[in-house]
């Protein structure tokens, strides 16, 4: 026989490479999935606790933080977290689905903050996370953002502020806002902080949690915090409503496109670039499989130990002669193949001893003829011929084409 032939793939090799796809693939999948805390974001000019901008909120984000007030980000489409004590919706977009989440949180949430947005920012293309310029937005644009909150609720803009009343608890501090004061209009809000013409702070009433208005942004915003007290006027805000709860401080970062989209296994391991992994693990899986089976399709047929008919015949006659005292050995391998190739000729039961196969043929009508003890050739060649016609007798083959073979 042959030797066999070395495997085509290295079964270690496969395994190997098989783990280190999925060691990838899990590690992947997880610095891709796992929460990015406050600050990994890339730098931006909008407001959001992750711009240090004139325009954002990053200095009221820590500073709460670094006075013992638990502050968190939101970024679940499904809304603010069961236990947040305050959340805070500062200068939302305008756009429907925005205005729509700013509704159910006001309707739902134990206490809001809710900052009107007053500019838009004209972003540096040299520094991304400054701003170059800003404008005021139309009054109409501030209004969408008020009629959620308060329908009955204007917006109006002074050019100075003056005539600022406190009540508790930001009585006793004393705001800063620049030009172009925005104020609310409304007649439920009661003014918290009020000035000539309206509303700079107020509580709204008819909501089933509080819910306080800010209407000029430049009192929270990072250029604002320094200004006058304006730092500490955040604060009292913040406490005031967070009140003795143990909650957090959950700034909505939804409300400027900041969304967490569910999370599907399934579809990230189909798409770019997780699809390239995914395709590498099945086919080393299809390596690995093939490598380690034992062969692939049927099996090739063995020949034969020894061939019967009228040229095997000659054959055995010849070599008898050339291995004179082995000759009641080879008829019993002779009488062995021809018992085996007739059995399975007649579909005798598989893997029948070779007494239980001849008294098979026994009970079968079929008597294979016995082997004598003597070792002479006359004996051997006779009983070798009997066992051939033995063999056409059982398989009922018609004497012309036995003649043949």
């Amino acid at each position: 026989m042959s030797a066999a032939a070395p495997p085509l793939f290295s079964v270690r090799l496969l395994a190997g490479w098989l783990a280190a796809a999925a060691v990838a693939c899990a590690l992947s999948l997880f610095m891709i999935t796992r929460s990015a805390p406050a600050g990994e974001h890339a730098a931006n000019a909008s407001p959001t606790i992750y711009s240090r901008s004139a325009i954002g909120y990053a200095a009221l984000y820590h500073t709460l933080e670094r006075l013992g007030i638990p502050v968190a980000e939101e970024t679940s489409a499904a809304g603010a977290p069961g236990d947040a004590a305050v959340v805070v919706i500062a200068e939302p977009n305008r756009d429907l689905y925005v205005l729509a989440r700013v509704r159910t949180e006001l309707r739902h949430a134990r206490a809001v903050l809710l900052v009107l947005p007053k500019r838009e920012a004209l972003i540096d293309p040299d520094q991304p996370d400054r701003i170059r310029a800003d404008r005021l937005l139309p009054v109409e644009t501030v209004q969408r953002v008020l009629t959620v909150a308060d329908a009955q609720g204007t917006v109006d803009r002074a050019s100075a502020l003056t005539a600022v009343q406190a009540k508790a608890p930001l009585a006793g501090t004393a705001p800063a806002v620049g030009s172009d004061v925005q104020l609310a209009i409304s007649g439920s809000l009661d003014p918290l902080l009020s000035a000539a013409g309206g509303t700079l702070i107020g509580e709204l009433r008819g909501f089933g949690g509080r819910v306080i208005v800010v209407a000029d942004p430049d009192l929270l915003e990072n250029h604002g915090l320094l200004r006058g007290d304006n730092a500490a006027l955040a604060v009292a805000l913040v406490r005031e409503l967070r009140g003795n709860s143990s909650g957090r401080v959950v700034f909505d970062e939804v409300v400027h496109g900041y969304v967490a989209r569910p999370f599907g296994a399934l579809r990230m391991l189909f798409s770019f670039p997780f699809g390239l992994v995914t395709a590498q693990i099945v086919i080393a899986s299809a390596l690995l499989a093939w490598a380690g089976s034992a062969r692939f399709g049927a099996p090739k047929p063995r020949a034969p130990a020894l061939t019967t008919g009228k040229r095997a015949l000659i054959e055995t006659g010849a070599r008898l002669f050339e291995v004179a005292g082995r000759l009641r050995f080879i008829t019993e391998r002779y009488a062995e193949a021809v018992l085996r190739e007739t059995a399975q000729a007649l579909h005798a039961p598989r893997g029948l001893a070779r007494d239980d196969l001849l008294a098979w043929f026994h009970r079968t009508g079929r008597p294979a003829p016995a082997l004598g003890a003597a070792d002479d050739a006359g004996t051997v060649l006779a009983e070798a011929q009997a066992m051939h016609t033995w063999r056409r007798d059982a398989l009922d083959e018609p004497g012309r084409r036995t003649q043949h073979r």
